[in-house]
């Protein structure tokens, strides 16, 4: 069994290249163990990208915010999140973490 962190990024993979069902178990499991464990959000965010579900994505962007993941440092230069650029809550959250210009 793969670790966690792992896991994510597989379900990410299986769903960007539209393996959705498989994507959708391994997420299934990581949400699973996440419940009780700490699990970085931003993680479940790159799952909810490879879908192309914006709006849960930045829902656990902003949980990650309010874990203080150390992972939300990336959002400003990771092309992970290119796809959330434009919306106006992806701003709000890089706004809300005073990166420096």
């Amino acid at each position: 069994s793969r670790v966690p962190q792992a896991e994510a990024a597989v379900a990410y993979a299986y769903a960007l290249v539209g393996q959705e069902a498989e994507a959708k178990l391994i997420e299934e499991r990581v949400e699973q163990f996440a419940a009780g464990h700490y699990f970085p959000s931003p993680q479940l965010a790159l799952v909810r990208i490879g879908f192309g579900d914006k709006d849960g994505a930045l829902k656990k962007l902003r949980r990650g915010l309010e874990e203080k993941s150390f992972l939300m440092i990336y959002l400003k230069s990771d092309p992970l999140y290119d796809d959330l650029r434009n919306h106006p809550s992806f701003t709000e959250i890089l706004q809300s973490m005073n990166f420096p210009d």
